[in-house]
């Protein structure tokens, strides 16, 4: 499945916006808001899922240069063949 540029830069924007929101909450929000312990009150939970919104972000930020990239390398493959000397045939020397 590929998504269009500015789709991957808003869903890694909404991945790392949560994950931003998920640090700046109190270590024991799971707690507060389930009424449950499921960690044992170490806060191992919450700080696993500011991590996986992080990674999220990251790799579809990595998704999004690495395509960029290749964008780049066949814009200059193009423009260096349109350059090239023609000869009488109308063939690339």
């Amino acid at each position: 499945m590929t998504l269009s540029r500015r789709t991957s830069t808003l869903a890694a924007s909404i991945s790392l916006a949560i994950g931003i929101v998920f640090a700046l909450f109190p270590r024991n929000w799971m707690e507060l808001w389930l009424a449950t312990d499921p960690d044992g009150g170490s806060g191992f939970y919450e700080l696993l899922m500011i991590g996986i919104f992080f990674v999220i972000a990251v790799g579809i930020a990595l998704m999004i240069l690495r395509r960029e990239t290749e964008l780049v390398q066949l814009r200059c493959n193009l423009s260096s063949d349109v350059t090239q000397p023609l000869n009488r045939a109308g063939d690339l020397v």
